[in-house]
């Protein structure tokens, strides 16, 4: 009986249910892997790319806007650059956003690099946690690194190791480090950035 109804007003009923259910993202608890609840215009890969509420290509104001709902507080930045200070993951980080234009808030800048910085302090365990989460994260986006360094354990509790991993995919190139610092401190960085935004230091 369906088949009967005229086309015209078969395309009527698949606009109105196209309309009335909402788009969403995939989303964990803190938003960290997911950049699902923050849409805009100007994507360049799949929702899954993208780090702590951020997509590659946004401008200076949405990221400062983004940064502000996660409480984090603008700090001194270099030019091309916006920096961040606050707790990601429950430890105090350092976010630095990177863009194509001198002037994060320029119409044609368009954020191209992602980095987040943790230090910890006396064991090396709990850090090292945080690591294995974020690797894990990143396999499951891009499958097995295309470079993987593992010390050990014993390593970075002799103030010597580091653990390390590169993975590729379309749209992002993420480095994931683990390291000893001395004095009982290790450095966690991850560094995204999208491949298909000029370097600024390219152009200079």
């Amino acid at each position: 009986m369906f088949s009967q109804i005229r086309p015209r007003f078969q395309l009527a009923i698949l606009i109105l249910v196209l309309c009335v259910v909402p788009a969403t993202g995939a989303q964990d608890e803190d938003g960290f892997q997911s950049v699902g609840d923050y849409p805009w215009v100007g994507w360049f890969g799949p929702l899954s790319d993208g780090l702590h509420g951020l997509r590659f290509g946004t401008g200076g104001f949405e990221v400062n806007r983004v940064m502000k709902e996660k409480g984090l507080i603008a700090m001194r930045a270099r030019p091309y650059t916006l920096r961040f200070e606050g707790e990601v993951l429950g430890t105090t980080a350092e976010v630095i956003a990177e863009f194509t234009a001198k002037r994060p808030s320029a119409r044609v800048a368009a954020l191209r690099v992602i980095q987040i910085r943790w230090i910890f302090r006396g064991r090396p365990q709990r850090g090292l946690g945080v690591f294995e989460s974020l690797d894990g994260m990143l396999a499951s986006r891009y499958g097995k690194p295309v470079l993987h360094r593992e010390d050990g354990l014993s390593d970075l509790e002799t103030d010597a190791g580091v653990y390390q991993r590169l993975y590729y995919g379309p749209e992002a190139q993420a480095w994931l480090e683990y390291a000893a610092l001395g004095g009982q401190e290790f450095a966690l960085l991850i560094r995204m950035k999208c491949p298909q935004l000029p370097d600024p230091e390219d152009q200079d």
